[in-house]
């Protein structure tokens, strides 16, 4: 019990005691509102990063609906586009393909109408070199008779020609002859006087 009380006595401060725990007190204090500043900047801070990024955050979640809503409508014009060059190359595709069965049955017509022509051609030249061999039979016997009185008529005009020839030749030669005797007899008289 004796310690009991020892215990309880209460100690009264000193006052220089009091006056390091008022500094303290102060100084503790000062640190306190230099704290409660500091975290209601942080929270100011915090506040205004949190409103300026669910600004910013509404801002793009707009910005990219309106660049989905873009993209969804260049989406559908350009599938719009290519529906309709589809339709457009198959258009121009089945015209070209009925132009072309156009060309294959006219080529088909015009082949046909010529090969008719041609085949009438050839039985028109056929029978035509027909002909011409059956005359040509029957015409050789008398090409051959007009052949050989030609040839008769040819070596008559040659006869009479070569016989020309031969009677010039001797003409020529009795000139030359006669010229010569005549040169002779003009020396001889030239030499004699």
């Amino acid at each position: 019990m004796c310690t009991k009380k020892l215990f309880n006595v209460q100690i009264l401060p000193s006052p220089l005691f009091l006056a390091g725990q008022d500094r303290l007190e102060f100084v503790f204090m000062k640190k306190l509102d230099r704290l409660d500043h500091s975290v209601a900047a942080i929270s100011q801070r915090m506040s205004v990063v949190e409103r300026d990024f669910a600004l910013t955050r509404e801002k793009h979640m707009q910005d990219m609906l309106r660049r989905n809503q873009h993209l969804a409508q260049d989406a559908e014009k350009f599938m719009s586009a290519l529906r309709s060059e589809r339709a457009d190359r198959q258009h121009r595709a089945d015209g070209f393909a009925r132009q072309l069965s156009d060309y294959e049955a006219k080529t088909r017509t015009l082949i046909s109408s010529q090969m008719q022509m041609r085949e009438q051609q050839y039985q028109s030249l056929r029978e035509q070199l027909d002909e011409v061999k059956r005359k040509s039979d029957t015409g050789d016997d008398e090409l051959q008779r007009d052949l050989e009185e030609k040839v008769a008529d040819i070596k008559a005009m040659l006869a009479v020609e070569q016989k020309a020839r031969t009677q010039a030749d001797d003409d020529i030669m009795q000139a030359l002859k006669h010229y010569t005797t005549c040169i002779q007899e003009a020396l001889r008289t030239i030499n004699q006087n």
